[in-house]
């Protein structure tokens, strides 16, 4: 037998088991609530019949008042009415027991009957005799007390209030029965119900306790490289078609780390060769990389001399005679900006080219860096806002150089942001100091972030609303800031706009300092 069919059998047996208990509790619940409600029923015919003899007696003791006081007695009449309601209560329960029980509670609604009848004569035989003379009136009242109501009367009373005694002595003798049934019936399905799962348990346990240790077994096997291992087993059913399935796995694990050796043993040998080629291209990349470096630091230094020469010329040519000063002095001029505008932009590569080789050249020295932050922005006016948590920020650092890199951001951010311009300085994380540059601007796409630190670049944003400009700026910045050892990244703020961060050691981790 498979193991699940096994398993939908112990399923069934148990689901029947507590259908069984669940129908009985039921059943049980419903005879339960239908004999208290007979009980109750029962119970308050009786209370009431307690009622009618207490009512009744005293209706017959008003009556005796009435003959020793002349004259009318309006609480008989109320009296009348109140054994009339408990009449009417008693019927009221009868006629809802015929309705639980059917037409064996007809006798008790024929009792009542012949009591309010026998209680009818008598009312009426009083209110006469309430109209006779005196004596011959106690003589009737005391024939009717010892005839009528002692006897007759009283003893159908009796006989009701015996009838529902009996009655209810009946019902608790049928519920204590009913209770010995239920626990009979509840022993029964729970012995069932224990019998049947400890027996479907066994049998499971002995039917998979040894192939299951067979193919934990054989598991282990494979698990621990032996891959050419297979499980058997005689027997067909879940654990064979799953043994089968390991094995299938196994053979396949087999194959594929056969053929993965081979192909393990082939990759080795192209990633040597593969190794080789690209050690040799690395070292002619970094041998081109040095060229170039050197070929933009010559470039660069042999600029310089042309253009100084330029401006010592032009300074010259300020103090000659032959046109008028004011000319000569404006065309003197002008090349002097130009020629010290070249030996800027020159100077800027260099530092740049410099940086990117190891060999920055700054002049350093223990400045404080929240002066040359003031110093710095006092330039541009009110619209550049100053906030700083650090309050003693001397550092190791070439001050003009951070200054120059301060002024190309905040130009930057006047030219390209918005109009609110916000310089911050905190502490970092592990002894750095944090600074950052922020506006409200339109800021910049992730595209353009990539690339802004590319010489020469500028972003959409910069080429639509600033048309002077050759690219130089964020480059230089950064070189700056990585030259004394700090890092600079672009971020987007919260509220609109670009945020540069800039962190800087407290002292400077310099390759080449002079």
């Amino acid at each position: 037998m498979r193991v699940l069919t096994k398993l939908r059998l112990l399923v069934a047996l148990l689901v029947l088991a507590l259908m069984g208990s669940t129908g009985l509790a039921i059943w049980a619940i419903h005879n339960a609530n239908y004999n208290t409600q007979r009980m109750d029923l029962a119970h308050k015919v009786y209370q009431d019949y307690l009622s009618l003899n207490a009512n009744t007696y005293e209706l017959f003791k008003q009556y005796g008042d009435a003959f020793l006081i002349e004259g009318e007695n309006l609480a008989i009449e109320t009296q009348i009415e109140v054994i009339q309601n408990d009449i009417a209560n008693i019927r009221q329960a009868i006629g809802r027991e015929i309705d639980m029980v059917g037409s064996e509670e007809i006798e008790e609604l024929t009792a009542l009957n012949a009591i309010e009848a026998k209680l009818n004569r008598l009312i009426y035989t009083l209110g006469e005799m309430s109209e006779d003379a005196a004596a011959e009136g106690w003589s009737q009242l005391s024939s009717i007390l010892n005839t009528e109501i002692d006897r007759n009367f009283q003893a159908m009373i009796d006989d009701a209030l015996e009838e529902e005694l009996t009655e209810l002595a009946e019902m608790r003798s049928e519920l204590a029965d009913e209770l010995v049934l239920y626990r009979l019936m509840a022993a029964s399905f729970t012995a069932i119900a224990i019998i049947s799962t400890i027996a479907t348990v066994t049998l499971l346990s002995q039917s998979l306790s040894r192939p299951l240790k067979t193919l934990m077994a054989g598991a282990r096997r494979i698990g621990d490289g032996d891959y050419a291992h297979r499980i058997e087993f005689s027997k067909q059913d879940e654990m064979t078609e799953l043994a089968d399935s390991i094995n299938g796995l196994a053979a396949r694990v087999q194959q594929t780390t056969s053929d993965l050796s081979r192909q393990n043993e082939e990759l080795e040998g192209a990633v040597q060769q593969r190794t080789v080629q690209l050690e040799q291209l690395l070292k002619e990349a970094q041998q081109a990389d040095g060229r170039r470096r050197r070929m933009i630091s010559d470039v660069s230094h042999e600029l310089r001399t042309p253009l100084t020469i330029i401006q010592g010329e032009a300074e010259v040519a300020l103090r000659g005679g032959e046109k008028t000063p004011e000319e000569y002095r404006e065309a003197l001029e002008r090349a002097r900006d130009a020629a010290a505008h070249t030996a800027r932009i020159v100077d800027d590569l260099l530092f740049i080219a410099r940086t990117e080789a190891g060999q920055p050249r700054l002049k350093i020295s223990q400045s404080n860096l929240n002066d040359t932050i003031i110093e710095t922005l006092s330039t541009f006016g009110p619209r550049v806002s100053f906030e700083a948590t650090v309050q003693d920020g001397f550092i190791g650092m070439d001050a003009l150089r951070i200054k120059q890199c301060l002024i190309v951001l905040i130009q930057n951010a006047m030219n390209y942001g918005g109009d609110q311009i916000i310089c911050r300085l905190d502490y970092g994380p592990n002894g750095y100091l944090l600074l950052t540059i922020e506006d409200n601007g339109p800021g910049m796409s992730d595209a353009d972030k990539t690339q802004a630190f590319e010489r020469y670049f500028r972003g959409s944003n910069a080429s639509q609303s600033y048309s002077e400009g050759m690219g130089l700026g964020l480059p230089l910045a950064k070189s700056i800031i990585e030259a004394h050892g700090g890092r600079m990244e672009l971020l987007d703020r919260d509220q609109g706009g670009l945020i540069v961060a800039m962190t800087l050691p407290a002292r400077p981790q310099l390759s080449a300092v002079s």
